[in-house]
């Protein structure tokens, strides 16, 4: 009975482990701005705070995309626009999307 107990506490306890590692490298999906509305015509910096990926797509949500790690970024027209980031690691990959404003410069 007690190497019973012992067989199924072991096997648990490995079970565990196994499924924590599996999810160590699974990348997270990150971006970060220092605000949610910009000028067209500006140059926009887009943060990457992802971790445990190896390759990036960014899709600024205007018919172009960038594979840097933190692109840089200028819009031509002003509107709602939704950015995309897909990143890629060993073990899975990961989406996340923001909506920026790019207004019209005052004149």
């Amino acid at each position: 009975m007690i190497k019973l107990k012992i067989k199924s506490i072991v096997a648990i306890a490995f079970t565990a482990l196994l499924l924590y590692s599996c999810n160590i490298d699974k990348p997270t999906a990150c971006m970060s701005l220092s605000t949610d509305y910009f000028f067209k015509d500006s140059v926009i910096v887009f943060n990457n705070c992802s971790y445990g990926a190896e390759s990036y797509l960014w899709d600024f949500g205007d018919g172009f995309t960038s594979t840097e790690t933190s692109p840089e970024h200028i819009y031509a027209e002003s509107d709602t626009f939704t950015v995309t980031l897909n990143v890629k690691g060993k073990n899975g990959s990961d989406m996340v999307y923001h909506d920026i404003l790019v207004y019209e410069p005052a004149k």
